[in-house]
């Protein structure tokens, strides 16, 4: 056991790095998805502009209600195409997120959305307890909307995301909210449990799913709502996992509170690359974005660990979703449970005595790091 702390002390383990290959991904785990909620600005107003309409096999959509037209049914996967939310919406943020994650994957992965949205109304409707009675109290277009989610928004959301658990992965939780809405302590405190009540309905590790919230217009685009912003770029301090967009340069409609396609373009793609660098993913460039800027590469795990009386204590750069104990094959002979922890133990003398041991560290992003430790 010298051995091992004298390997494990001056830092020269034995490390291969494996990135994304497939051998790293269980088979639901190619399927990652995300749930959408929000208001008007995530239903969507912009304009359904041609070249923007491409849509991707491996982009995928669950219906929370059936369109007008019926070519959408409730509950059924389909390639997603705009408008996903509501009859008569237009192009959104989600189109554009979603079509950059997409491309920004490996080919072998798609990605499923789901979406909830109610416009004009407050963050109440979302609510699971209070949600319904709120919901009952709204006129006009909200009121129709919250009536095709028989009046329980938070409720269609969660079945619908259970039915979705049963092929894939959920990955993150988008939220963009109304800007007429009030903005105070309790606001925070109503996105917070929202959030947590999704974590603990859907059995979701926060760790692991981040939840990620836009701000509304800004200022100099002339929206009037925009002291919103203030308390919206306050959420990550009191909620964990949080990241915040930015709507600098989106542009607005006329209105001065909705995007326009260019807008919900730019938007769609922060989202996007924020989400994707919450999972463990980078990006090439910032998140100000440009033309090119979002290419894909992906963020390796990486390790330090010293040992104290045979234990190893390891130290990963990115939550570790599971650690293998493997033989000199490679077949697995134990796996540790490490709930998405940024820290583990082994205790080395628990296991078979030998000349090497081999751990197979593994990030939720899907790169591994072997850690060697030779007696």
């Amino acid at each position: 056991m010298q051995r091992i702390h004298e390997i494990l002390k001056t830092g020269t383990i034995l490390v291969v790095l494996w990135l994304m290959t497939a051998s790293a991904w269980a088979q639901d785990d190619h399927f990652v998805i995300f749930l959408c909620i929000g208001h008007s600005n995530m239903s969507g107003k912009g304009e359904l502009v041609a070249e923007h309409i491409q849509p991707d096999s491996r982009m995928v959509y669950l219906p929370a209600i059936n369109s007008r037209g019926g070519g959408q049914k409730k509950q059924a996967w389909q390639v997603a195409r705009p408008p996903l939310c509501h009859d008569g919406a237009g192009m959104s943020a989600i189109d554009f997120f979603g079509n950059t994650v997409c491309s920004n994957l490996p080919k072998t992965m798609k990605v499923g959305l789901i979406a909830v949205t109610v416009d004009d109304c407050d963050i109440d409707v979302f609510d699971k307890v209070t949600g319904a009675a709120y919901a009952s109290r709204l006129q006009g277009t909200a009121r129709e909307q919250v009536a095709e989610y028989d009046g329980k928004p938070y409720h269609r959301l969660v079945t619908l995301a259970k039915k979705a658990q049963k092929e894939g992965v959920i990955r993150g939780i988008i939220l963009q909210p109304n800007e007429k809405d009030t903005f105070d302590d309790q606001w925070i405190k109503k996105v917070g449990k929202i959030y947590q009540d999704l974590l603990k309905d859907l059995k979701l590790d926060s760790h692991k799913v981040p939840l990620v919230v836009s701000e509304v217009g800004q200022a100099r685009e002339g929206c009037p709502y925009a002291a919103a912003n203030t308390t919206i770029n306050q959420l990550s301090a009191y909620i964990p996992n949080t990241h915040i967009v930015s709507t600098e340069n989106c542009h607005l409609l006329t209105d001065k509170i909705h995007f326009n396609s260019e807008g919900y373009h730019t938007l769609g793609i922060r989202y996007a690359i924020v989400t994707l660098n919450a999972m463990g993913f980078g990006f090439e460039g910032s998140q100000k974005y440009q033309q090119a800027e979002h290419v894909h590469h992906v963020q390796g795990i990486d390790i330090q660990c010293y040992t104290e009386k045979s234990v190893a204590h390891v130290t990963s750069t990115l939550p570790i979703e599971r650690v293998d104990y493997v033989d000199e094959n490679r077949d697995v002979l134990m796996t540790l449970d490490t709930k998405g922890k940024m820290e583990t133990e082994i205790d080395i003398s628990k296991f078979p005595r030998k000349q090497q041991y081999v751990f197979v560290f593994y990030s939720y992003n899907g790169s591994s790091v072997d850690l060697v430790i030779e007696r």
